[in-house]
């Protein structure tokens, strides 16, 4: 699988830390190794199953045409998200989550289409018309525009994925694409052959 950190890897980078044992619930038993000194150890053949099986659903997303958005809004993730969303052509927020986004598009849409409109009057040089003030607070409205919608500027549909790096962080985009009922990755559960 091309690009796939294998187990070594992943042990070197850390993944395989997980919380302190006081804070964890008990649906994620299967995924938890064992614990050391209070932290508990992820299972990483379990961690690469699931890995595989989500690049698998994206790359079959993808395939077919459909559109990911990339969400990660942490200082940490803002710049890795914008360089691999542009290299995909698939939408991104990184600045702030919008409620509503998904579960709402439709008043998205017509955001991003006033947002169209009022640059394209912009750069037709058509704003001379208005005075100062009216020409500085449409400006302000574009820029306003821009920081909030910048990376969603040519969604036209609802994603059919998202693909968040933090779902802590970002508990509202993940309930939206929940309701959404967007495709879940599965891992492939192997298949027992009789003898």
């Amino acid at each position: 699988m091309a690009n796939m950190p294998s187990l070594v890897d992943m042990l070197k980078s850390g993944m395989h830390f997980g919380h302190t044992t006081s804070r964890w619930h008990p649906k994620m038993k299967p995924f938890i190794f064992g614990t050391r000194q209070g932290v508990h150890i992820i299972n990483l053949e379990k961690t690469q199953e699931y890995l595989e099986s989500a690049l698998e659903t994206l790359k079959g997303i993808a395939s077919r045409g459909g559109v990911i958005l990339f969400v990660g809004t942490k200082l940490q993730a803002q710049a890795p998200i914008t360089k691999y969303a542009q290299a995909c052509d698939m939408p991104f927020v990184q600045n702030r989550w919008l409620g509503g986004t998904l579960t709402n598009f439709v008043q998205i849409k017509q955001t991003l289409k006033r947002m169209k409109m009022l640059k394209d009057q912009r750069d037709k040089g058509e704003l001379r018309k208005y005075t100062k003030k009216e020409q500085l607070m449409i400006s302000r409205e574009i820029e306003e525009m821009e920081e909030k919608f910048g990376g969603i500027e040519n969604l036209t549909r609802v994603p059919d994925a998202v693909f968040i790096i933090d779902v802590k962080t970002e508990k509202t985009a993940v309930q939206e694409a929940m309701r959404s009922r967007m495709e879940k990755p599965q891992p492939q559960r192997p298949r027992r052959m009789c003898v």
